[in-house]
């Protein structure tokens, strides 16, 4: 015999419908820019040249790395 399993309660949360707007490149997205990227990739950088910095001074005076 085959039983029916019970109805499964409403989720509010399920989508009824998908997406319909694709989801942006990062070339779409507003400010996004060549420059934008060559700046941040700047600020990446010096961040990580203190850091060595630093971490070379601590060596020097005979501290542990932070690294």
């Amino acid at each position: 015999m085959i039983s029916a399993s019970p109805p499964k309660p409403h989720n509010p949360l399920r989508r009824t419908k998908p997406l319909t707007a694709p989801i942006a490149a990062p070339h779409d997205l507003p400010g996004a820019t060549d420059v934008k990227l060559d700046e941040s990739l700047k600020i990446f950088a010096g961040i990580v040249a203190a850091i060595h910095a630093v971490d070379r001074l601590r060596g020097l005076a005979g501290l542990p790395s932070t690294v």
